[in-house]
């Protein structure tokens, strides 16, 4: 290897140019390997110049660009050089002149078989609203060997977790995460409707637009696909929106199916659950007396205990002190999240669609009223009183006894 030293980017540059130049002249129809970025631009400015004045010619030459990828469908994409995101599985790099798309390049050990036919499949059986994923779009390949795949690009949009809990709402009306759980059943009818089927649906891979409320899918590439001869798992799920009948199997190797389209359906009703409940987990609960340790969200999801349905729920249980009372819902989604929480536990095939979820957020977002107390306050309309009014006044209650134990506490340590 010889290594030329320059002064300068611009010395270092012309050097570069010179030798390009000279192989250029020597063999005319050379194949050359050029790299994208924005190191060799200097090269390729003093390339041009020359080219320019007339004393290069490039018509034989052949150029094998570095950092170009051809996709499954033929077409040529040029990425930048550095990523801009990036994660265990591999990184993600925008492409070159093509505004709207990023490239995801897995890492070595992650360029499966398995990987690449699930694209594959993805590729060629797209959802009908393509705005609401990051769906493949197209599988790359670098010499022939699979490489990773092409997807729009998401811009101005938060992860759902970081909308919907309790201490970042603040500010946001309750017509606003309405209209997410509305968007949100839409994308997961969508992927029904394709006979699909999304598996790990969870909060951290749902972005959303805080203005308007449109959601779109991230993560796709870990669905759990299906064509007509094999299934294509998804391996991994967030405990707490894995529905009851999967909760502690090892997904990776579970016998098949492990994660189905009533799966889904319990995690969008947890979803949905939290938008519309302050940000509380259906299965959450305060503990009257004694330790709150058995009563955990997993522990009540699986042995079918729910502390907003009295019927259903241990008399030591409660509901989050953050929490609204279901009964300030209409007594049809108070029903359906029944179905999703309470009858599924039994018989899965009975939980909500979510096309059912879209019907009856539609039907509520025509029935609101805000409150003659707080402007801020919007709530169903049929219900008896503002629900956050009620909850600011819990919430204040046990602010001040926990002001008034801790006033007491160093009163007596003065003593």
């Amino acid at each position: 290897m010889i290594i030329y030293v320059g002064k300068d980017y611009q010395d270092v540059s012309r050097k570069a140019a010179n030798i390009m130049s000279a192989q250029i002249i020597m063999k005319p129809n050379a194949v050359l390997g050029l790299a994208t970025g924005s190191t060799p631009v200097g090269l390729y400015k003093q390339l041009i110049e020359w080219y320019n004045k007339g004393d290069l010619d490039f018509s034989q030459i052949t150029s094998v660009n570095l950092d170009e990828y051809k996709g499954l469908s033929g077409r040529s994409y040029r990425v930048q050089s550095a990523p801009f995101a990036g994660g265990g599985e591999g990184d993600i790099y925008d492409v070159v002149g093509v505004s709207g798309y990023v490239a995801k390049v897995y890492k070595p050990d992650k360029r499966t078989t398995e990987r690449e036919r699930k694209l594959s499949v993805m590729v060629s059986n797209k959802p009908n609203v393509m705005e609401q994923y990051a769906w493949p779009l197209d599988v790359l390949y670098e010499n022939g060997r699979f490489m990773g795949y092409i997807m729009p690009k998401i811009n101005g949009k938060e992860k759902l977790r970081n909308i919907y809990v309790y201490d970042k709402r603040k500010g946001k009306p309750w017509s606003l995460f309405i209209a997410i759980a509305k968007n949100l059943s839409a994308a997961v009818h969508n992927v029904h409707e394709i006979h699909q089927v999304i598996g790990d649906l969870n909060p951290e891979n749902i972005l959303v637009n805080p203005i308007d409320g449109m959601v779109t899918l991230v993560d796709t590439d870990s669905y759990h696909i299906s064509d007509s001869s094999r299934t294509y798992r998804c391996g991994v799920g967030m405990p707490e929106f894995v529905a009851p009948e999967l909760q502690g199997i090892h997904f990776p190797s579970a016998p098949l199916p492990t994660f189905t389209p009533e799966s889904d359906r319990f995690a969008l009703a947890v979803l949905i659950f939290a938008l519309l409940m302050n940000g509380a987990h259906p299965f959450s609960c305060t503990v009257i007396s004694g330790s709150s340790s058995k009563f955990q969200p997993i522990d009540n999801m699986q042995n079918g205990k729910c502390a907003f349905f009295p019927d259903n729920c241990s008399s030591n249980m409660n509901i989050p002190r953050y929490a609204p009372e279901l009964s300030s819902l209409p007594d049809n989604i108070q029903k359906l999240f029944r179905r999703a929480f309470i009858v599924g536990q039994s018989n899965p095939a009975l939980r909500p669609s979510a096309e059912e979820w879209y019907n009856a957020l539609e039907q509520l977002e025509n029935n609101l009223k805000t409150c003659l107390k707080d402007s801020q306050h919007i709530y169903y309309y049929g219900a008896k009183e503002c629900p956050w009014c009620k909850v600011n006044e819990k919430m204040r209650s046990i602010s001040q006894s926990a002001f008034n134990i801790r006033s007491e506490e160093r009163r007596v340590g003065k003593e």
